[in-house]
């Protein structure tokens, strides 16, 4: 449990420090397993990349 609860942590952060630079619209966020294996570093930049594509207008 304590280690789902991270991950989403990370997820807020990243969505927070990225929400002025994002469409408006719903997002999810899943995580395979192996992400509770990873470094905080690696899925901050993972989560980063991820939501960075949908900066664009429509996300395009």
């Amino acid at each position: 449990m304590i280690d789902r609860n991270r991950l989403k942590r990370l997820a807020r952060e990243c969505f927070r420090r990225l929400r002025t630079t994002l469409p408006p619209c719903d997002y999810l966020v899943y995580f395979f397993a192996s992400a509770l294996e990873a470094e905080p570093g690696e899925l901050r930049a993972a989560l980063t990349a991820a939501f960075a594509c949908r900066t664009g207008p429509l996300g395009r």
